[in-house]
């Protein structure tokens, strides 16, 4: 079984994303959290196999964790989630070690 953090801000999508994770018989999500700094503090502990980051994160931008991440666990798969068009951010992700990214993700809103 693969282990996966989310390093997302929303809580909304956040747990969207761990639900829909966890559902899965190949992956279990070992963390969430809101801010890099959290997630880097369990990092030893948690052994992603695979990071779903927000690039747009309060305190530590998500390039710069991925650079932390990477320095930590290098064979750590990091995917880049985000509902911004910004090429220059998600091409510097890109350079700092990201796997990929996804933009145009649909934050829910209000029911």
């Amino acid at each position: 079984m693969k282990n996966i953090i989310v390093i997302e801000d929303n809580p909304v999508i956040r747990e969207g994303f761990a639900a829909v994770i966890d559902s899965s018989t190949e992956y279990r999500i070992s963390g969430q959290y809101g801010s890099c700094e959290e997630a880097l503090k369990n990092l030893q502990t948690d052994q992603p196999d695979l990071v779903l980051m927000d690039i747009e994160l309060p305190g530590m931008s998500g390039i710069e964790g991925i650079t932390q991440v990477k320095k930590r666990l290098p064979a750590c798969i990091i995917l880049i989630i985000t509902v911004h068009e910004d090429s220059e951010k998600v091409f510097r992700s890109l350079c700092a070690g990201a796997g990929g990214t996804s933009s145009k993700i649909p934050i829910p809103g209000p029911s």
